[in-house]
């Protein structure tokens, strides 16, 4: 179920029809920032219902990063 919210919150940012993989990189594959990142987290806390520590955020890389850290929320 989180897994599904990380996918729509990033799909709703970085587009429908872009490919979005666990593996991929916020910043080199995706071509985002760290504004990006914050926008994604707090959409991902916004739709699952969670609050991600800032702290913990600071360390995300991979799709795969964001979609663990929403799970131990």
């Amino acid at each position: 179920m989180i897994k599904e919210k990380v996918m729509e919150a990033l799909h709703e940012h970085f587009g429908q029809d872009k490919v979005i993989e666990p593996k991929h990189s916020i910043i080199d594959d995706l071509d985002g920032d760290d504004m990006d990142m914050i926008e994604v987290c707090c959409a991902i806390e916004e739709k699952a219902g969670i609050t991600m520590p800032e702290d913990k955020m600071e360390n995300l890389v991979t799709v795969e990063d964001i979609i663990k850290l929403a799970e131990s929320c």
